[in-house]
């Protein structure tokens, strides 16, 4: 069982440690306070990476001709 600190897990799912915390506290990253700090386990993040969608959906424009 390796564990991920809060920085190591943000660089492998290539989100901000803040986005990390917020998985965390909003229950979709499992993790485990030991002390004063989080970590996760090397299998969640995987399983995070590979279920994710990579940023917010594109903007479709559409042209309309006059």
């Amino acid at each position: 069982m390796n564990l991920l600190s809060i920085k190591d897990a943000a660089e492998r799912l290539e989100i901000s440690n803040v986005r990390v915390f917020q998985l965390i506290q909003e229950g979709s990253l499992l993790a485990q306070k030991i002390g004063r700090d989080w970590f996760i386990q090397e299998d969640d993040v995987e399983a995070a990476k590979n279920r994710r969608g990579r940023g917010r959906p594109m903007k479709v424009k559409i042209e309309v001709e006059k």
